[in-house]
């Protein structure tokens, strides 16, 4: 019921009574209270989970109208270890003499011999490198050199994952034989995966919507009718972790893209990559159920 690939729940929902009750709850794990894995090093796993809420039923109208309310919210952070091979930070700044290739000045081509000029020292100034490149650097992170193979950059990012979940039900007593009850349910969640470096990950929206509307009718003690309408929308969605960041490419310099949120993928042989390249994709349900049934009871036949 959280993140991707979710189960199918079937569930009951509880109606209030003629006095006012309710529940308030909390679970919690953290790195002070949790034990360490076996296998893990001797250091916090970091992992962070609040799960909460409350529930509260009561009269509206006793003896005739009933109502039940709830909330529960879920909160996780994990934290885990990543690696990766990257550019050094003099590298970021245009200081390319660590590496063995030449760095040639492109401005300087010579149409009649064919050749360029090298940077000197294999230094760009900082004046000559691209705005668009140095704003895409604040996205990236530069390992310690060059000699540190096959990684040279370690951090720790979190996953994380959100979740809230309301609803409430009302239920009223028509007449002696007839009831109505009707209830509303919202569930939304937020999971993300993260990566090495700022907007690198993948990010899970989805949440469901129910409605429902059921009449009771107990013509006699033998013989009762149920007419239930449902609504149910579902989304499921998988997205690039930095549309949390909203549209953002504008402001780099990276334009035509169909979806300005987020940074773009980018990739260079010999190192590893940043940003994120895929949109949104997934899908949106609705479902719409009316559901009538007669139960007749006779002798020891139903």
């Amino acid at each position: 019921d959280q993140g991707p690939g979710p189960a199918i729940v079937n569930f009951a929902t509880k109606g209030g009574a003629n006095a006012l009750h309710g529940s308030v709850y909390e679970f919690l794990r953290n790195e002070d209270l949790d034990a360490r894995n076996y296998f893990s090093p001797p250091i916090p796993d970091g992992l962070h989970r609040n799960q909460f809420g409350f529930t509260a039923g009561g009269p509206i109208r006793k003896n005739r109208i009933w109502f039940f309310g709830l909330y529960e919210g879920y909160r996780q952070a994990t934290a885990f270890s990543a690696s990766a091979y990257t550019p050094t930070s003099a590298m970021f700044e245009g200081n390319f003499q660590a590496v063995p290739q030449v760095i040639y000045d492109p401005s300087s081509f010579n149409s009649q011999t064919g050749t360029r000029a090298p940077f000197a020292n294999n230094i760009i100034p900082s004046g000559r490198i691209n705005p668009v490149s140095q704003k895409l650097l604040q996205y990236y992170l530069p390992g310690a050199s060059l000699a540190e193979l096959p990684s040279n950059l370690f951090v720790q990012p979190r996953n994380t994952d959100t979740g809230d979940q309301y609803g409430v039900r009302i239920d009223a007593s028509l007449t002696a034989n007839q009831t109505l009850f009707a209830q509303v349910i919202k569930f939304s969640s937020n999971l993300v995966n993260a990566g090495a470096f700022i907007a690198s990950g993948s990010f899970y929206p989805s949440g469901t919507e129910l409605a429902m509307l059921q009449h009771t009718w107990t013509m006699t003690p033998a013989l009762v009718s149920t007419v239930r309408l449902g609504i149910t929308r579902s989304s499921l969605l998988f997205a690039n972790q930095g549309s949390k960041l909203g549209s953002i490419l504008p402001g780099i310099g990276v334009e035509n893209t169909n979806d300005t949120r987020g940074v773009s993928g980018v990739s260079m042989t010999g190192y590893t990559a940043f940003g994120h390249a895929a949109g949104d994709l997934g899908n949106v349900d609705n479902v719409y159920q009316l559901d009538y049934g007669l139960n007749s009871i006779r002798g020891k036949h139903n």
